[in-house]
């Protein structure tokens, strides 16, 4: 809707006006009204937010298995960040990636033309951002993370098969401090010597077990000196 004049206030009214062949006896539905002036409405609206929606594809070291060419699914959370210092968050949203890689995250105070960094953050593995923003256009954005490490700033993600080639981010930050260290190291071999299971941080392999194939990978990655890469 157009030719409002942005120094007027207006007040919001809508109805439903329906199909004279499907509602021969009825054309419109009662006036309904939004609900910042009314009070307590009897039926009143609230406009529905701009949603915008972000198609990412991503894997997760540990849980990607390169024989299958496959990942066991588990949530990530997306955050929209600001281009320039500190980077605040703007907007964040929560979804599950499936073992293809692909999640589907939808964002409510966010807008289109707007440059944003991807931050990605998951359960016990680095935390990851996009290689440069991005802009949502039309509503819509679709990142790939998979096929380079130079889709993470700074080049920060792993090869996890080379063929097909498609890279990961690192796992093994157990403790979420920036960093795969001996801290995590010991925190998943305490947890694997106590036989602990389920979904839990330290299986860093998402097989539902902490053992010492998930102490292998936070061992490899901490003497790599992995840890966040950020702007």
């Amino acid at each position: 809707m157009t030719g409002f004049n942005p120094s007027s206030l207006y007040k919001w009214r809508a109805r439903t006006q329906y199909k004279m062949t499907s509602f021969p006896f009825q054309k419109y539905g009662p006036w309904r009204y939004y609900n910042n002036y009314v009070p307590t409405p009897a039926g009143g609206f609230k406009p529905k937010p701009n949603i915008l929606y972000l198609n990412l594809s991503v894997n997760i070291e540990g849980f990607y298995d390169a024989g299958a060419d496959s990942m066991v699914g588990d949530t990530l959370i997306v955050y929209l960040r600001n281009i320039t210092s500190p980077y605040a968050i703007v907007n964040s949203a929560k979804g599950f990636v499936n073992s293809a890689g692909l999640g589907h995250f939808t964002f409510s105070n966010a807008a289109n033309g707007v440059n944003y960094y991807l931050h990605l953050q998951h359960r016990n593995s680095i935390e990851t951002w996009s290689k440069t923003t991005q802009m949502f256009t039309a509503d819509m954005l679709n990142y790939n993370f998979k096929t380079a490490s130079s889709q993470a700033f700074g080049n920060n993600q792993k090869l996890v098969d080379s063929s097909p080639v498609t890279y990961g981010i690192f796992s093994g930050d157990v403790n979420q401090d920036g960093s795969a260290d001996l801290n995590d190291v010991l925190s998943v071999y305490n947890a694997s010597a106590s036989f602990s299971n389920g979904y839990v941080v330290n299986d860093v392999n998402g097989d539902n077990v902490a053992d010492l194939n998930d102490v292998l990978i936070a061992y490899n990655n901490s003497v790599g000196f992995v840890a966040v890469v950020r702007p």
